[in-house]
């Protein structure tokens, strides 16, 4: 079998992430906390980085589940229940049994959405979690939040998901959305 060239391969790195408080009866797990990232880069920031030819950045605002993420610059992270941010994307955070399971799930979400919806591959206790942004419906209350785990279940299919959303003002229910 002859090789194969694996250099355009995008291998996505496992972060750590810490339990929140979204749990899935079916698994019993608890999916990541997420973070309402701000980014400050100052010129001096980007100097020292010998970035000298970007301009600043005032206000940077993303969402993240990782707690190990390095940023440039100054950031404060808090936890969140739901996106604030009316002009920010919606998110999926999903659980997956394995490594490359997950990795797969994000490569497909490239293949059909484009590089900038795949986020990233989280590691709790309870398994491997991947975030990705997803356009966000007019008919829900805004950027929402969806916690989606695939559990055994006695259906003819022998598996059912769970989806939990949660609205921007952090209220969670039972979703069927996606």
């Amino acid at each position: 079998m002859a090789d194969t060239d694996n250099s355009s391969v995008i291998r996505f790195p496992i972060n750590r992430a810490v339990a929140g408080g979204v749990h899935c009866p079916p698994l019993n797990i608890h999916f990541p906390q997420l973070y309402r990232i701000v980014q400050k880069v100052t010129a001096a920031d980007l100097i020292a980085a010998g970035m000298v030819d970007e301009a600043p950045i005032a206000e940077f605002i993303h969402y993240a589940i990782g707690d190990d993420e390095s940023y440039m610059g100054s950031v404060v992270s808090e936890p969140v229940q739901g996106i604030c941010d009316e002009d920010m994307a919606s998110v999926v955070i999903r659980h997956h049994r394995s490594f490359e399971e997950a990795s797969a799930y994000l490569d497909a979400v490239m293949d059909v959405c484009g590089a900038e919806f795949a986020d990233s591959i989280c590691r709790t206790g309870e398994g491997y979690f991947t975030m990705a942004r997803r356009a966000t419906e007019e008919s829900w209350p805004g950027p929402t939040v969806f916690y989606v785990a695939v559990h055994e279940a006695d259906n003819l299919a022998g598996f059912d998901d769970r989806q939990i959303a949660t609205a921007p003002d952090g209220t969670t229910a039972q979703s069927d959305y996606l």
